[in-house]
C-alpha cells in the first residue's frame, strides 16, 4: 500500500502523487496515453487508507 508508513495525511499525498506520475508517466512513453482515471485510482485510496488510519488513532489515542 502507498505511503503506509507515513504517520500525515501530506507524506501520504506526495508519495501518492509521485507513484502514480510515475506510472502514468511510463504508460506514455510506451506509447499509451495520459489518463485521469488511472492517476486518481492510485492517489484516492492511500488517502482514505491514511485518513482511516489517523481516525482510528485518535480514537485509540
Amino acid at each position: 500500500m502507498i505511503g503506509l508508513l507515513f504517520d500525515n495525511l501530506i507524506g501520504t499525498s506526495i508519495c501518492a502523487m509521485l507513484v502514480a506520475s510515475a506510472l502514468e508517466y511510463k504508460d506514455k512513453t510506451y506509447g499509451g496515453k495520459w489518463d485521469l482515471w488511472d492517476l486518481t485510482l492510485t492517489i484516492v485510496p492511500a488517502l482514505v487508507i491514511n485518513s482511516l488510519k489517523l481516525l482510528a488513532l485518535l480514537w485509540i489515542g
